[in-house]
């Protein structure tokens, strides 16, 4: 559970962009991490295809948008969209943690399933190809930062979307393909109404949290 309020999309691209940073740390490092990692996401393509993606990171970077790209210039690019996202539930009357009976803190939490698109964005098919399973290892290496902020679970699949009609009129043919990240979590958040009854000495929440009386716990 996260003890606040998550933004899923900000969540994924912080994620992303520490991914990104790592690399051309490990690029500017020049003691062969770089070259091992582009081996590591690589494994299957040629020798000259590796040289290549290396080479193209020493001229370029990848950005990272809110939302859809405007100009076909903001390519290549990876941009982030919610996917619909669906509330599951709520897990009722949940005392978070610091919370403390007698001054009672009651917080409800917010069961909720969120997908993240990270499109990826190209006029060259074979870039946007590299940059999705970029994002795509970056992402699951990193797994372990979404899964501390979410708590729960985290999973990927990925399709494409073929051209971006927006560009032809501009002579532009944008290919674009997403990768879906998906986190199942709890939000946690105080219930302020509860606080404040409290605190005044009105308060009208039910003795029973969580199925147990409050005088169990009381010392």
């Amino acid at each position: 559970m996260s003890d606040g309020w998550i933004i899923p999309e900000q969540l994924v691209g912080d994620t992303l962009q520490a991914g990104l940073d790592e690399l051309e740390e490990m690029r500017l490092a020049q003691d062969g991490s770089f070259e091992r990692i582009i081996d590591t996401m690589f494994l299957n393509l040629p020798a000259e295809k590796k040289e290549q993606i290396r080479t193209w990171f020493g001229k370029n970077s990848i950005r990272i948008l809110e939302n859809y790209p405007r100009e076909p210039q903001e390519t290549p690019c990876y941009c982030l969209v919610l996917d619909p996202e669906t509330q599951k539930g709520f897990v009722g009357d949940t005392i978070g943690e610091g919370s403390f009976i007698g001054g009672t803190v009651v917080q409800d939490g917010e069961e909720w399933t969120s997908t993240v698109g990270v499109l990826c964005y190209s006029e060259n098919g074979e870039l946007l190809k590299w940059i999705y399973h970029i994002a795509k290892f970056l992402l699951a290496r990193n797994r372990r930062a979404l899964i501390t902020v979410a708590h729960e679970d985290v999973s990927m699949s990925g399709r494409d979307f073929g051209f971006d009609p927006r560009f032809l009129q501009a002579g532009r043919f944008v290919y674009r393909r997403a990768l879906m990240v998906t986190l199942s979590y709890t939000q946690i958040g105080a219930d302020e109404h509860v606080l404040e009854n409290e605190i005044e000495g009105t308060d009208t929440t039910p003795d029973v949290v969580g199925g147990m009386p409050y005088a169990e716990f009381e010392e």
